[in-house]
């Protein structure tokens, strides 16, 4: 399947939009990374019918050099929390969001770190997620008060207690034999 042979797109840019929250509180909006969409090779998924999207090239940036959309946002309020493309308000962010590529291309690519992290987080997560208590690695960690993590258990609870307590033992038993 292409999406380039209807004609429409001659090129496809996903930009990553990432909120950073500050430890004081309040937060931002910024562009993270891209995906330059490889149009030749959009595959159907037979099992949800969507297309998968491979990249012809991938970049991501440390958050200090990510774009900062506060003004941006501030401008389009009505953007903050949707999706928007280069057709969005008749076409008059097309040049916005070049400046941005063209950004993110002129900075250090971090897409190894990335997906390095992303690794070692789900890792972690199906390690711990499903046992009872405080994940094992963050015990005695002095920044416990601060990390995102620990607020995000504190708040929401653990998968561990979402499920009936034999699922999360079994679960937990799947995730540590493996």
């Amino acid at each position: 399947m292409s999406i380039k042979n209807n004609g429409v797109y001659d090129r496809v840019y996903l930009l990553f939009r990432t909120t950073k929250a500050l430890l004081a509180g309040g937060a931002s909006q910024r562009i993270s990374g891209y995906y330059d969409v490889n149009l030749d090779k959009v595959e159907t998924d037979p099992n949800y019918e969507e297309p998968i999207l491979y990249a012809r090239e991938a970049r991501f940036v440390d958050l200090e050099e990510a774009i900062n959309l506060s003004s941006f946002l501030a401008r389009f309020p009505n953007l903050r929390r949707f999706p928007f493309s280069s057709e969005t308000e008749e076409g008059g962010l097309r040049d916005f969001l070049e400046q941005w590529r063209k950004k993110i291309r002129s900075s250090h690519n971090r897409l190894n770190q990335y997906i390095h992290i992303t690794k070692e987080l789900d890792r972690l997560f199906k390690y711990y997620e499903f046992e009872e208590g405080i994940y094992e690695i963050c015990e005695g960690c002095p920044n416990t008060a601060s990390c995102f993590l620990i607020k995000r258990i504190n708040k929401k609870g653990k998968l561990f207690h979402q499920l009936p307590a034999d699922i999360a033992h079994r679960v937990n038993r799947y995730f540590k034999n493996r």
